[in-house]
């Protein structure tokens, strides 16, 4: 008898995924990274929160990665009520740089914290080990310390961080608004205040200022309108 025949390999049942974000470039861009491992199976990608007990129910997912902010909305409560309901993990794929918010999402039960600019090879990690049981919160995630700029300076409105953070992404003042589903006078009147704030006159002082404490970060000397 062929011991093959004997002994079949059982095929590994891929890990399934369910991706919440509302960003369609980076869902789809994180989609078809998972497609090509064949461990894991992307069972589904939606982009609002109000969705995402129907496709749990439906789907049954092992892990869900979550942006930290669906059009304009905390996704954290709903972390919270999720991992209380369901037996699923949660991973928040975020653009948000600040440990306050690593803090914020550890307290709700979710066993990852990933930021959005993470190489292919780290988000891919950082699925694995959550899967296998552990956690894994992101170690560029700066500390809120003496040397944050934006921490020293409290008139900033979490609004205008969110506007501060899309800027720095590259997006324009009419993508910004699509983001935060706000219009786009609204973004340029963060802008206004975000300049008088934080005393600068323009994107690339603005950028600038945000970068200076992180050396690794250049200046940006080319202008940009703002």
């Amino acid at each position: 008898m062929n011991i093959h025949e004997s002994n079949p390999v059982v095929p590994r049942v891929p890990l399934k995924i369910l991706i919440v974000d509302d960003h369609v470039l980076f869902s789809e861009g994180l989609g078809a990274l998972l497609k090509n491992e064949a461990d894991l199976q992307v069972v589904g990608i939606i982009s609002r929160l109000q969705d995402t007990d129907i496709k749990i129910q439906a789907l049954t997912p092992d892990l869900i990665l979550m942006d930290m902010n669906i059009r304009g909305e905390n996704s954290l409560d709903k972390c919270r009520e999720i991992l209380e309901n369901h037996r699923v993990k949660i991973i928040m794929v975020t653009m948000y740089n600040q440990e306050k918010l690593l803090l914020e999402a550890k307290k709700t039960g979710v066993q990852g914290y990933l930021l959005k600019d993470s190489s292919s090879s780290e988000i891919l990690r950082c699925i694995r080990e959550v899967c296998n049981g552990r956690e894994y919160f992101d170690k560029k995630v700066r500390s809120q310390n003496d040397d944050d700029p934006f921490s020293k300076n409290q008139k900033l409105t979490f609004k205008e961080k969110e506007v501060i953070v899309l800027i720095k992404e590259g997006l324009t003042n009419e993508e910004i608004a699509d983001r935060l589903f706000v219009s786009v006078l609204t973004i340029k009147t963060h802008r206004r205040n975000i300049y008088y704030k934080l005393g600068v006159t323009n994107t690339v002082e603005l950028i600038n200022f945000m970068n200076y404490s992180s050396p690794n970060n250049p200046p940006i000397t080319s202008p940009q309108s703002p």
